[in-house]
């Protein structure tokens, strides 16, 4: 592990209703949520567990304000062409959610920190949450349709909080939007211009579960 100053790495809780991706990001890695650190005087994004008590303890991928929006907007431009695809009811993924749950369970065990345990613990609440089977398929479907009749031209939060339920952020930088249906879009944050190529094509792929 790594041992960073604080006064280098800092969590930045300043103006959180002006961001849409509070309680929103997630590390796939380790299931808890991201959080926005100051880093060198400038905000990203970056797992909650990344730093504990000092030390570096999950190195996911990182973005900044910009780059989350960037892939928004990017995700919000396929929607049209996606619509047909939203309405197909997506497999139940059973497996995954328990494997997370264990690996959140084993995390649990080792925290030291009363915040982290705490942390770790919502995560594995909403992990339970979600292996639970609740059919409101269709109704969350129609919620969806009728927030997509119109899509936003510039980012709105509001929007994005009608629609995605959460985004999984992997360490290629490869971006998983869950919509409130359960389906998903992949894409991908870019970096200095460039885009990370997704599968073969590097389009961004939708479809029912991912």
């Amino acid at each position: 592990v790594e041992r960073l100053g604080r006064n280098k790495n800092t969590f930045d809780s300043t103006k959180e209703t002006e961001s849409p991706f509070w309680h929103l990001l997630y590390c796939p890695e380790c299931g808890s949520t991201f959080k926005r650190y100051s880093v060198k005087k400038k905000q990203r994004w970056r797992c909650s567990r990344y730093l504990v008590d000092g030390l570096v303890c999950c190195k996911g991928f990182e973005a900044t304000e910009e780059e989350l929006k960037a892939a928004c907007a990017g995700m919000f431009g396929k929607i049209p062409a996606c619509l047909d695809v939203l309405k197909v009811r997506p497999v139940q993924k059973n497996k995954a959610v328990s494997k997370r749950i264990l690996a959140l369970e084993e995390l649990i065990a080792s925290a030291s920190d009363k915040e982290e345990k705490q942390r770790l613990l919502i995560a594995r609440a909403e992990a339970v949450y979600d292996k639970t089977v609740i059919d409101d398929f269709d109704f969350q479907t129609k919620k969806l349709l009728q927030a997509l009749e119109t899509v936003p031209t510039e980012l709105d939060a509001v929007f994005i909080k009608q629609i995605v339920r959460r985004m999984e952020i992997y360490k290629d930088g490869k971006v998983v939007f869950e919509f409130i249906n359960g389906n998903k879009l992949r894409g991908e944050i870019r970096r200095n211009g460039r885009k990370k190529r997704v599968g073969h094509t590097g389009e961004a792929k939708i479809g029912a579960g991912g």
